[in-house]
């Protein structure tokens, strides 16, 4: 008997790329889901399973093939499985297999990449979709593409997250990409991997992550740090990658401000080698004794309150609804931005002497808000980045004392909305999730 006959996949649904599970597959199936009853599908949904194997070994080891119309072969791609296996067997998922528009089945095969002499597993239950015609749009997959004086390259096709809302690009290129759920892949070296789930290793009820931030001395301390709401309120927490994996789940700070609709918060390592946390002034339930809201917090990289800082780590006031805090090149100012109405707001602060947290410079860039309620934009060395439409995005270059020497197009008209952005600062580019992938942005001019 081939040893891979116990893999038989068990189809479990058909997902978005916003992670909202359409069906279960099984069940519907048994409840007369047939050819006249297909799922509409545009292209940019993930296929979900079940896939039984002995080890993950033998896992990473498989070729998962689509029989489409029980006719023709289609090599799975993307395939991403989880590295623990449940009752049920592991969590896996794919990109759509390549077909035309019209009405299809698609029934899964597995087999042993060693393994080609001896016949696969039997097939899948058979899922019906109908692939619309819209779906014909495409983002070029070849490196290079030159668009506004940004050459765009693909990092990675769609990833199996549940909505995106945090990038973390690493020195060498691999990126960590975070969603809601605080589930973290790690993509851009081959097929991506799983690095955490924070929601389990949490152990709340309530939980949403809100941002990643690497330490800037990653390559010796291997740190990345995640802000993200739970049972004790704003919670930050330090995770340290081996082998592609984020072990040693840290929670560091807890109980801070959770903004009204669990969206705000931003953090970022400053020169100083402590990290501040921007915390949201719109904030649920009654107003807190501690003060913390609206307020940028100063914190040593274990949470504890510096001594130049005691009895309370405020370092400045805030904005009401923060999203991203980084520094300018010459560490004289931190940029703060967040969402105000019509907009973001940009804030330099003075980070040194004579005033530090003082306002340098404000300005308001008009940006629609995005369905989700969260703003896209990023910053290093005083270049900020930010999502101004769908599909679109800005490029803003400031002078050392605040002010704007540059605003200029970065990409226009992309054909799926911006999820989230994250810099690179060493290398001077930017990463861009979308639901069409991950993107690397390099600046040609």
């Amino acid at each position: 008997m081939n040893r891979f006959d116990h893999c038989r996949s068990s189809w479990l649904a058909i997902i978005v790329m916003a992670g909202v599970v359409l069906f279960d597959v099984e069940r519907v199936h048994a409840a007369e889901q047939s050819q006249s009853r297909p799922v509409a599908v545009w292209g940019h949904e993930r296929l979900a399973w079940d896939q039984r194997a002995a080890s993950s070994l033998d896992l990473g080891r498989m070729i998962f093939t689509a029989v489409i119309d029980n006719r023709f072969e289609e090599p799975l791609e993307g395939v991403v499985c989880s590295s623990t296996q449940s009752a049920a067997g592991y969590e896996c998922s794919s990109r759509l297999p390549r077909m035309a528009p019209g009405t299809h089945s698609i029934e899964l095969t597995a087999r042993a990449e060693a393994e080609t002499d001896r016949p696969a597993s039997p097939l899948s239950l058979p899922l019906y979709v109908t692939l619309q015609s819209t779906a014909a749009i495409e983002t070029p997959r070849s490196a290079g593409i030159a668009v506004d004086g940004v050459e765009i390259q693909r990092v990675h096709v769609e990833l199996p997250l549940s909505g995106v809302v945090a990038i973390a690009p690493l020195p060498d290129g691999r990126v960590f990409v975070g969603d809601r759920d605080g589930r973290i892949i790690l993509t851009g070296g081959g097929r991506p991997t799983e690095a955490a789930r924070l929601r389990n290793e949490a152990r709340t009820e309530r939980f949403e992550l809100l941002a990643l931030t690497l330490d800037p001395e990653f390559d010796s301390t291997r740190a990345l740090y995640a802000i993200y709401v739970a049972d004790a309120g704003t919670t930050l927490a330090r995770l340290r990658e081996a082998n592609g994996v984020l072990v040693s789940h840290v929670v560091i700070r807890s109980g801070l401000p959770v903004s009204a609709d669990r969206t705000f918060a931003a953090m970022g390592i400053g020169p100083d080698r402590k990290i501040y946390v921007a915390l949201p002034g719109e904030t649920e339930g009654a107003a807190r004794p501690d003060g913390f809201a609206g307020k940028i917090l100063r914190m040593n990289l274990d949470g504890s309150t510096p001594d130049d800082r005691l009895p309370a780590p405020v370092f400045a006031e805030g904005i009401p609804r923060p999203v991203n805090l980084s520094w300018s090149a010459d560490n004289r100012l931190m940029w703060l931005i967040g969402i105000e109405a019509g907009g973001l707001e940009i804030r330099a602060l003075s980070f040194g002497s004579p005033s530090p947290g003082a306002t340098v410079q404000r300005y308001s860039v008009p940006a629609p808000s995005p369905a989700d309620g969260r703003a896209h934009a990023a910053a290093a060395n005083g270049e900020i980045v930010v999502a101004a439409k769908t599909g679109s995005l800005l490029h803003i270059a400031s002078d050392t004392d605040g002010s704007i020497r540059t605003i200029e197009w970065l990409l226009r008209n992309h054909p799926a909305d911006v999820q989230a952005i994250g810099f690179r600062p060493a290398a001077h580019d930017v990463f861009v999730s979308s639901p069409l992938g991950v993107f690397r942005l390099v600046f040609t001019r």
